[in-house]
């Protein structure tokens, strides 16, 4: 099993970037950003608003961390995933809303998940409409890169450049990674 993960502040690509991989290398198991995941079902299927959720991090966070253990849980021992945020993402947003409770069991779950590698992705070109304003985008991707680094996961800076040649360099992380 393989499991690397996406990460950078709001408006680095991962999403974008994740879903070109996922039509170049079908064999990937690619998961979705927790949160997109949360305020999918959310709003679908209990009919909450974008604004309600955001309103109540503790909810929304504690959605996110859930989201992100029932990912960890399907993957198959030979499989290679790749995940639009890791759980160690959840620390970072947790105690930027205070929530040391949430931050405490994220730190938990971020020991178990045993990342292979992580990948920071830069910011790309302009920075656009996002809950978050630029300055907390930036601390957002300094914390995560700080994190990782405290955790001792290898991580590697996914430059900004084009989509193609980011799938490019995301292909041969894919290839060299370790197999666990």
């Amino acid at each position: 099993m393989v499991k690397l993960v996406l990460t950078g502040g709001p408006h680095t690509g991962k999403t974008s970037l994740l879903e070109a991989y996922a039509h170049f290398d079908p064999t990937v198991v690619a998961f979705p950003e927790p949160a997109s995941v949360v305020l999918a079902e959310h709003h679908g299927e209990k009919g909450y608003s974008v604004d309600e959720l955001i309103a109540n991090p503790e909810q929304f966070c504690g959605a996110c961390l859930e989201v992100a253990h029932r990912q960890h849980q399907s993957v198959a021992d030979d499989s290679i995933a790749v995940f639009d945020r890791g759980v160690a993402d959840t620390i970072v947003y947790a105690q930027m809303a205070g929530l040391d409770g949430i931050a405490d069991r994220a730190a938990q779950s971020a020991k178990i998940a045993a990342y292979d590698t992580v990948i920071l992705c830069e910011f790309v070109g302009t920075y656009g409409e996002r809950f978050e304003t630029i300055e907390q985008a930036m601390e957002i991707h300094q914390r995560l890169a700080q994190l990782y680094k405290e955790l001792g996961i290898r991580t590697i800076t996914m430059p900004d450049v084009a989509i193609s040649e980011r799938v490019g360099i995301l292909h041969q992380i894919v290839k060299q990674a370790p197999r666990g």
